[in-house]
């Protein structure tokens, strides 16, 4: 016969790991006011459990403490919780609504994975900008506009999915993120993506077509871990670079900017701030005599701005273009500041590309 409810005890501070592990005959449990942190393990399995209250002062959820608790319905986070432990409720399979604050910091991988009834924002659980779990079956997903993550195993074996939009607000896809998505088709990366994490696309054997919104460049920029064969088999179909944009790679990847560069009199110019922490040169500004100085690796530089002398060490260097303030950003000449650092510059003309090595 199962039991209707625990009780815990007053001046019971936690659950330690394991405690009830496994016990199928609790269908609920009352937590006391003044718990701090539920342990790893300790209510897995409890596959009966359908309520549980959890305190205001705990802060802590432990490493797969509600895995396989497949009869929870409902579960509501305080702001008090931090930390989400890695698969905390992995299988819940019948969870429908879960409250999380955005106070919380941490939430580990796969916390979520095997929670094809949660959602918090349509069919997406959403935490911080983290999108951390699909909840839907529609063959065609468009991620919510804000979205920066696609979390650990987000979209895992969701059989459904042909075709996904990610938008550009999107910088990481997570480990596991499309992984078993066996019968998607299509998905378009925007160009604000930067890394493509392992097994991303795992045993996404129907991927034939991936639209990228920049050139084929930018997309060898992309950081992109190992098992993700679909990725090299699919058709990668890139944006047409636009002709007028002047483009500025530093060992073979593309810088942004701020303030798009521009040419004067042969030379291209860029935005001085930008350029100086992509060389990892240290910068100071002196805005009484509108001076620029930066050091990197034991050299030295100096520019004025309307001034055509660079001082790099002792040596003076004159230039054919001066830094100067376009838009009210503060332009320097990429060639002259790169070599001056010891970098091999060229001019790539058919790519409208300064390339810096």
């Amino acid at each position: 016969m199962f039991c209707t409810s625990i009780t815990i005890p007053n001046g019971v501070t936690s659950i330690d790991k394991g405690v009830f592990q496994g016990r199928s005959d609790i269908t609920s449990i009352i937590l006391p006011d003044g718990m701090t942190s539920i342990g790893a393990f300790a209510f897995s399995y409890c596959t009966n459990l359908t309520s549980i209250n959890i305190p205001d002062e705990v802060t802590t959820i432990g490493h797969y403490a509600f895995e396989g608790c497949e009869s929870l319905i409902s579960i509501n986070i305080p702001d008090s919780v931090l930390s989400i432990g890695e698969c905390a409720f992995f299988g819940c399979s019948n969870l429908t609504n879960i409250t999380i604050s955005d106070r919380v910091i941490e939430i580990y991988g796969r916390t979520f994975l095997g929670c094809k009834s949660l959602a918090n924002k349509g069919d997406f659980l959403i935490v911080n900008n983290i999108l951390y779990n699909y909840a839907g079956n529609a063959a065609s997903v468009n991620i919510p506009d804000g979205v920066t993550t696609i979390g650990y195993s987000a979209f895992n074996s969701c059989e459904s999915l042909i075709s996904i939009n990610i938008p550009n607000s999107v910088t990481d896809i997570g480990l596991f993120a499309f992984d078993q998505c066996t019968n998607l088709q299509r998905i378009n990366i925007p160009a604000s993506v930067t890394y493509i994490g392992l097994f991303a696309f795992s045993d996404c054997s129907s991927l034939t077509d991936v639209y990228y919104g920049a050139d084929e460049i930018s997309w060898k920029n992309i950081e992109v871990d190992s098992n993700n064969e679909c990725l090299q088999t699919a058709n990668i179909h890139f944006t047409e670079p636009d002709k007028s944009e002047i483009k500025v790679t530093l060992y073979g990847k593309k810088l942004s900017f701020d303030q798009p560069p521009v040419i004067e009199n042969g030379r291209t110019l860029v935005p001085l701030r930008a350029i100086f922490e992509a060389l990892d040169a240290e910068v100071t500004w002196e805005n009484g005599t509108r001076t620029v100085r930066a050091t990197r690796d034991g050299t030295y530089i100096e520019l004025q701005i309307d001034s055509n002398e660079m001082k790099v060490n002792t040596q003076i260097i004159t230039l054919d273009v001066p830094a100067k303030i376009i838009n009210d950003r503060t332009m320097v000449p990429a060639r002259a500041v790169a070599e001056a650092f010891g970098c091999n510059v060229s001019w790539d003309a058919e790519n409208n590309a300064v390339i810096i090595n």
